[in-house]
């Protein structure tokens, strides 16, 4: 016999005499562990649903912000890279200037090798190889500025240079040495005014303001990668300071040109050159 509030054989004994309740975990193989593991798996097994549930809208969320038919990337509050916060260049029939293709702007190497006022063929002429095919794709694109592309020293040497270049002033100077085994050769010149087109095209060409047209001289500001696939020069008239215009036999219309060498090895996809879509194009630059 034991009296209140002595201990038991059973466990401590409330003043009132009420047994306190069960464990909550008992030994292994006891009713009371069996319920506990039932409880823990059950709470597993819900964190386990929230965690794939917060997992599958995270994924949902990445996918439809992704742009269809674009690279997948991570968006920037998921590590992400930035976006490239350089401008696009719009499509150079859209406007009335030579603008760009639509494309990657990333910096190339080309090297102005020279620069002054070339004779514009008479009008009504063809003029020289590359002439009628570079002012026709001028008037096609509204563009101020036409040009062409030479790949090799014989043509260059003497339609480029002799019978455009040189036309209507005494021949004082062999044309720029090119290595054309690594580079290509572009003339840029401003479009003739109207009235003054070759043979066999109408149009209108792109206004050029006088100051422009009267420049001694254009030259390189920049070269970017347009396209992935193309070379785009941008050119600005010289000031009377950095050029004296050349003289000219009298009858003759001079504009500024220039004349630039890219090497080959400044486009990623080797182009088919002399195809007539020689990957360049020429701006004003802004």
């Amino acid at each position: 016999m034991t009296g209140p509030g002595q201990a038991s054989e059973s466990g401590p004994v409330s003043g009132d005499g009420a047994s306190s309740p069960p464990p909550a975990f008992g030994p292994v193989g006891t009713p009371y562990s069996r319920n506990g593991r039932r409880r823990r798996a059950s709470a597993w097994r819900l964190r386990w649903l929230v965690r794939a549930s917060v997992l599958m809208g995270v994924i949902a969320v990445i996918l439809v912000a992704a742009p269809i038919g674009r690279p997948f990337a991570l968006p920037v509050w998921l590590g992400g890279e930035k976006p490239d916060a350089t401008p696009r260049l719009t499509d150079p029939s859209q406007g009335t200037s030579a603008v760009f293709a639509v494309g990657v702007a990333g910096a190339r190497r080309a090297h102005l090798v020279a620069t002054g006022t070339l004779p514009l063929p008479r009008a009504g002429t063809t003029g020289p190889a590359g002439y009628l095919p570079a002012v026709t794709h001028a008037l096609a694109i509204g563009s101020p500025l036409a040009w062409s592309v030479w790949t090799d020293i014989e043509s260059f040497g003497q339609s480029a240079w002799r019978d455009f270049v040189q036309v209507g002033r005494p021949i004082t100077h062999r044309p720029p040495a090119v290595d054309f085994a690594r580079e290509v050769a572009v003339l840029v010149w401003v479009v003739p005014p109207p009235g003054g087109l070759p043979a066999g095209l109408s149009g209108t060409p792109a206004p050029v303001p006088a100051s422009v047209r009267r420049a001694p001289g254009l030259v390189l500001r920049g070269a970017l990668l347009v396209d992935h696939i193309a070379i785009g020069l941008e050119v600005a008239p010289t000031s009377p300071d950095e050029a004296k215009p050349e003289p000219l036999a009298s009858g003759l219309e001079g504009v500024p040109y220039a004349l630039v060498t890219v090497p080959k090895d400044q486009w990623p996809i080797p182009p088919a050159w002399g195809t007539g879509t020689d990957p360049v194009m020429a701006r004003f630059a802004s």
